[in-house]
């Protein structure tokens, strides 16, 4: 969860939905001063939600569950996940993060009601349409940290 107080808003990340970008995107254009940073803590509890712009990016659960096998390929983890086909990722416990239904993690605030859906597929077009982001002067350099080769690894997979 990202909370910035100066632009009003609370971000609920997601594991594999552009979630380091969009953090990066913020603490490169705000500043870390201005941000709350509490990766996968969702208790609103003690915030008067009614004052903030709730959102949070849900991604095609196929696309997420090949990017994050990709991802798992790519960084520097042992070799044994590293040459771990995607049917083997699929079977081993480091699916079960990746198995749960991106409205699970949403579900853990007390204002599911209140946040917005954007969709990681049209990203830079959705965000576009939140209040705040008309504050900064583009979108268009947003970063894509982590990005896979969404094209290949579907190929890899339907193989």
């Amino acid at each position: 969860m990202l909370i910035c107080e100066k632009y009003k808003f609370i971000y609920f990340d997601i594991p594999k939905t552009a979630s380091s970008s969009f953090v990066k995107f913020f603490l490169d254009n705000i500043g870390e001063k201005e941000i709350g940073l509490h990766r996968h803590y969702f208790d609103t509890k003690e915030i008067d939600i009614r004052n903030y712009q709730c959102f949070a990016i849900v991604r095609n659960p196929y696309d997420r569950l090949v990017s994050s096998w990709a991802s798992m390929k790519n960084n520097e983890m042992t070799d044994k996940f590293r040459s771990m086909s995607f049917f083997e990722f699929l079977e081993s416990s480091l699916f079960m993060l990746y198995k749960t239904p991106q409205i699970d993690f949403l579900k853990k605030t007390n204002c599911l009601e209140d946040i917005k859906i954007i969709r990681f597929e049209n990203l830079e077009e959705e965000l576009l349409n939140l209040d705040f982001m008309h504050k900064f002067e583009s979108i268009s350099d947003f970063p894509h940290e982590r990005k896979s080769n969404r094209e290949e690894d579907h190929r890899i997979v339907s193989s």
